[in-house]
């Protein structure tokens, strides 16, 4: 089961996603809650460490501070939020349709062509 709030490497919230996909990515067990925060420096790695929280709720007049959304976690810890966690599954859904043996480094290099261009990585079958 996929945890919420907790600290972990990339590595591992990538697998545990990985998991709720079939091999072939058409099937999904369950869908991911919250979005993945992860250092706000870059470059990030599998071993980055890395949570799936959600949001806060803003308090109206707050909407234009900064980090206002941010969970005090991801504050302490000097994370950003990255991307939807439905939006990590879709990698992995999209990387498995084309390339069902795709690898975890693989699906990282997926996810941060995703990051960079909000588009799938297409994957060279020569």
């Amino acid at each position: 089961m996929l945890r919420l709030g907790e600290i972990r490497p990339l590595r591992h919230i990538l697998v545990e996603i990985g998991e709720l996909v079939d091999q072939n990515g058409f099937n999904v067990k369950e869908y991911v809650e919250g979005w993945l925060f992860l250092p706000r420096q870059r470059p990030w790695s599998l071993e980055s460490p890395a949570a799936l929280l959600e949001l806060n709720e803003v308090p109206p007049g707050t909407e234009n501070e900064e980090d206002a959304e941010t969970p005090e976690l991801a504050k302490r810890e000097g994370l950003k939020c990255a991307l939807l966690g439905d939006d990590v599954q879709s990698i992995i859904c999209n990387a498995r349709q084309q390339k069902p043996a795709v690898s975890l480094d693989e699906i990282f290099d997926a996810f941060l062509y995703y990051y960079e261009r909000d588009a799938f990585m297409e994957f060279d079958w020569l």
